[in-house]
């Protein structure tokens, strides 16, 4: 798994997900593409995602540092593959 910095061009598979994650509050203004970008313009070191093998499976967009981002991403990583692999049998 990879841990970077959020870009813009990440927000269509970023949307997906979130559009899968149960409980996940979105709105259409601030969660919206514009929105989004201005949030990644006005914070661009507190926002990240999680690469596994070529595909999206976490983001963070916070005020936080990459080390909390890690362990969120991590955790929210670790409970998609449960999530998946109960689904699976």
């Amino acid at each position: 798994m990879k841990i970077r910095r959020m870009r813009k061009e990440d927000y269509t598979e970023i949307y997906q997900l979130w559009t899968r994650s149960d409980g996940m509050g979105l709105r259409s203004l601030d969660d919206s593409v514009q929105g989004i970008e201005k949030f990644l313009k006005r914070n661009p070191n507190t926002n990240f995602i999680a690469v596994a093998h070529q595909k999206l499976s976490a983001s963070s967009c916070a005020d936080m540092t990459a080390a909390e981002a890690t362990s969120i991403t991590q955790q929210s990583t670790a409970a998609i593959a449960a999530k998946e692999s109960a689904s699976n049998w």
